[in-house]
């Protein structure tokens, strides 16, 4: 049964390209993070600056990178890590006891902040309070992978508040993982071990939910953890109950969510509060900076000591010698006269003389010890060794330099072999370029090879069992990488590289297009939008130094699923041009991204840098008018003004730039000037990110903070109908140019005759008297087609309440009632 559930999750794993692995690390994540620094602020009055909470933050953002969330299970009941511990316990991964090195563990959180970066020792305490928080999600407990579905984390994703809880205070990192995740095991189910693999939770109770046949499971703690629909088979009276964590109206998520969350704050600001209780503790005894010594560099203060033993051993015995020579013993008749041709023999030393020469030479070594600390392993055993047959002569201990094995290793449990890496052949001399190919081989099962401490760092193995990996360093220096393989079903030993990135100006390689947009996003990003329908662009490339170099120029994705989580490989890389400095790029009938690779090469044939972009060629402006509230928002009267909103979305994965953008309505009465201020990406391209603009404050909608608050022209009060054009109302998007204005979105012109227009059709106000918003229905068609707008739906979800408190009849930041279809 596990191997089976691991080959599901794998098989999740190779068509889904973005799979949660615990909280959303780009939502909840930093929300619980920053609520527990919050919790810990407000309760121990220390406050942190501005810089401190966004590392703690960062670093919670930044553990699900990579393959980092293989190691983010941790199951209390039967102290194992994801698939029966094929992986180890996050537990084990915070405190730096796992098989594969962490660089983000509690130790080295503390170490960093107190002898290194305080902004790096914070970053890593966000990382594993991001460990922490997990351990409020049933899957991360129940050994549950969820590769298909997550009904807990797909409700927090988008959650921006929490219950206030209470900072919980332990005494050790340890005891914060155990109780947190025999807390959560105990009381919740996770999708896929409802009922089953665990005794706990019990329902200890059932009452009427609110679907007729069904009913709520109620732990122990009265909290709704189930839903139980019963059927009766007719013909034989059988009962045959149902269970599932989705409800009509996700009670159940918003039980969990009410108790796990402020458990997550809780714990959390507990761990902040211990880990400045540890700082200081740290800096008291040195404990962790000693543990930390090379074990050579601990052979001095040995050697030290055992000196200064002999020392005072040799000077008490000095104290009853005689300076009279020592004669040779036996017969003088026996003795006999050294002969003409024999050698001279040197003077005969007294005691006291031995006892002197051997003083002096102790304390010739104990001064080059105290010279040695920060030296080389080479350095100090070569004193050490002179040091012992010192020792030796003076009747003293000697000194083991046998390197210690460390306590803590463990193999990995599998019989897949390491992978090999065959280049680059030379890990001594530094790397001159912060991108590195690796290649090599793997046995013939394997499928994968991976770094788990890079993000994104993996790739398949090909056919021949050979396989390539490009890797882009971030920090020059000296680093170590474990690359591990994996068939599917068992993980391999690490194979280490150590490297050093030698610090040296990085060459900045640049690739171009004039047809890019230069308002909407900044070439710098590797962004280009190109708009206005063309079908081909010109490409130019250049470095940033004046040496001579080939190109090589390749497309390796058309959609951005592929651009931004698909390795770049020989599989996937297409070649368009090698050398040269220009090439003309058409579109592709069936993309509208064109993700690109350029590679510069020096003469000898090395790669010395390289640049991604991605290109879209849009037929349309990249933002678009999405939803327009206007009085009356509810069942106010007719012909109340003032409460006026307007929502633009787009759903591009970065950010867009607003400058130089506005909203006017065609007869002028409205001319609303955008800031120079960046529009979010969306979280994903099947999703949208909003813009909310309302009229005059941020009191038009009550209860949802609006991105703008502006009046909608220069002689706005508020309380003027700005739509008195008879004739109709219609918006536009534009963007001011020196010869007129370029138009990236428009609606129709939405008639104010509504008695003369078809049923259905869209027209201002509403003539419902409900105040309903006009909605997008499509965002890829056409905003002129008034086909492609309706009132918001009544029986569908509102959002949003008026400055009285009442419902806004839209969906302000939100999905419109009718879902959009994305084209990418």
């Amino acid at each position: 049964m596990e191997a089976k559930k691991y080959v599901i999750f794998m098989l999740a794993l190779a068509f889904i390209p973005a799979l949660v692995f615990g909280y959303s690390n780009k939502t909840t994540h930093p929300f619980l993070t920053g609520e527990a620094i919050k919790l810990f602020e407000n309760t121990t009055g220390q406050q942190l600056s501005e810089t401190e909470k966004s590392a703690i933050k960062n670093g919670s953002i930044e553990e699900d990178n990579g393959v980092r969330w293989l190691e983010h299970f941790y199951d209390p009941v039967n102290n194992r890590g994801l698939f029966n511990d094929r992986f180890d316990t996050s537990k084990k991964w915070a405190i730096g006891q796992s098989r594969v090195k962490n660089g983000f563990s509690w130790d080295d959180a503390i170490y960093d902040y107190v002898y290194g970066d305080k902004t790096k020792g914070l970053n890593i305490l966000g990382h594993v309070i991001h460990l922490l928080e997990d351990k409020t999600v049933p899957e991360h407990t129940r050994d549950d992978p969820h590769p298909m579905r997550s009904t807990y984390e797909s409700y927090t994703k988008n959650l921006n508040s929490v219950l206030t809880g209470e900072l919980v205070a332990l005494n050790s990192i340890e005891d914060y993982f155990d109780q947190a995740a025999s807390f959560t095991n105990a009381n919740f189910f996770s999708d896929d071990t409802i009922l089953k693999d665990y005794q706990n939770p019990k329902i200890a109770k059932e009452i009427n939910s609110n679907i007729s046949g069904h009913t709520w499971g109620i732990n122990n703690l009265g909290i709704k953890i189930i839903d139980i629909k019963r059927e009766i088979k007719k013909d034989t009276g059988d009962v045959y109950n149902f269970y599932s964590l989705t409800d009509f109206d996700n009670q159940i998520m918003a039980d969990y969510w009410s108790t796990l969350g402020p458990k997550a704050v809780g714990y959390s600001a507990g761990v902040i509060k211990l880990f400045f209780a540890e700082v200081e503790k740290e800096k008291q005894t040195g404990a962790l900076r000693e543990a930390r010594r090379p074990w050579w560099e601990k052979l001095i203060d040995v050697a030290k000591a055992r000196i200064d033993q002999t020392l005072a051993t040799v000077s008490l015995s000095s104290r009853g010698e005689s300076d009279v020579p020592t004669e040779p013993s036996g017969n003088d008749d026996n003795q006999t006269e050294p002969t003409t041709d024999e050698s001279v023999q040197p003077p005969i030393q007294t005691p006291a003389e031995k006892i002197a020469e051997l003083e002096a030479r102790l304390r010739e070594l104990r001064q080059q010890l105290e010279t040695l600390i920060g030296a080389n392993q080479t350095a100090v055993l070569s004193v050490i060794g002179s040091t012992n047959s010192v020792l030796v002569s003076a009747g003293g201990e000697t000194i083991d330099i046998t390197e210690p094995v460390s306590s803590t290793t463990e193999e990995l449990p599998t019989g897949l072999p390491a992978p090999t890496i065959t280049s680059p052949a030379d890990f001594l001399t530094p790397f001159t370029t912060t991108t590195i190919t690796f290649s090599g081989t793997a046995s013939a099962s394997t499928t994968q090879v991976f770094v788990p401490e890079m993000n994104n760092a993996s790739t398949t193995v090909g056919e021949d069992q050979s396989w390539t990996l490009t890797i882009s360093f971030t920090t020059l220096g000296t680093t170590t990488i474990n690359f591990l393989a994996t068939d599917g079903l068992l993980v391999s030993e690490a194979t280490p590289v150590t490297l050093a990135i030698a610090e040296e100006p990085v060459r900045q390689i640049f690739l171009e297009s004039s047809d890019c947009d230069q308002n909407f996003t900044d070439s710098a990003d590797g962004h280009c939008l190109i708009l206005g329908s063309k079908t081909q662009t010109t490409l130019s490339w250049r470095i940033s130094d004046s040496q001579e170099y080939s190109y090589k120029l390749y497309r390796f994705a058309e959609n951005w699923t592929d651009y931004n989580q698909r390795p770049i490989n020989p599989n996937n890389k297409v070649l368009l041009a090698t050398g040269g400095s220009d090439f003309v790029l058409n579109k592709n009938e069936s993309a509208d991204l064109a993700g690109l690779l350029l590679e510069a090469y020096d003469g000898e044939g090395n790669l010395i840098a390289s640049t991604t972009k991605d290109l879209w060629f849009l037929t349309r402006g990249p933002i678009y008018l999405s939803e327009i509230g206007w009085a009356p928002t509810t069942t106010e009267p007719a012909g109340a003004v003032g409460d006026e909103w307007i929502e633009l979305a787009h759903n591009f994965p970065f950010a867009l730039n607003l400058a130089g953008l506005k909203i006017k309505s065609a007869d002028g009465q409205i001319d609303v000037t955008l800031p120079s201020t960046p529009f979010e990406r969306a979280l994903n391209i099947w999703t949208y990110n909003y813009y909310l603009i309302e009229r005059n404050n941020d009191g038009v909608i009550s209860d949802i903070s609006a991105d703008l608050a502006i009046p909608f022209s220069a002689t706005d009060d508020g309380a003027t109908d700005l739509l008195t054009d008879t004739g109709g109302f219609k918006l536009k998007l534009i963007r001011e140019k020196g010869d007129g204005e370029e138009i990236i979105d428009e609606t129709p012109t939405f008639d104010r005759q509504c008695q003369s227009l078809p049923t259905g059709q869209v027209c201002w106000p509403d003539p419902t008297s409900a105040g309903n918003s006009i909605e997008r229905k499509q965002e890829y068609k056409s905003g002129l087609n008034l086909n492609n707008w309706q009132y918001h739906r009544p029986d569908k979800e509102r959002y949003g309440l008026d400055r009285q408190g009442r419902e806004i009849y839209g969906t302000p930041r939100q999905k419109n009632t009718l879902e959009f279809l994305s084209l990418f």
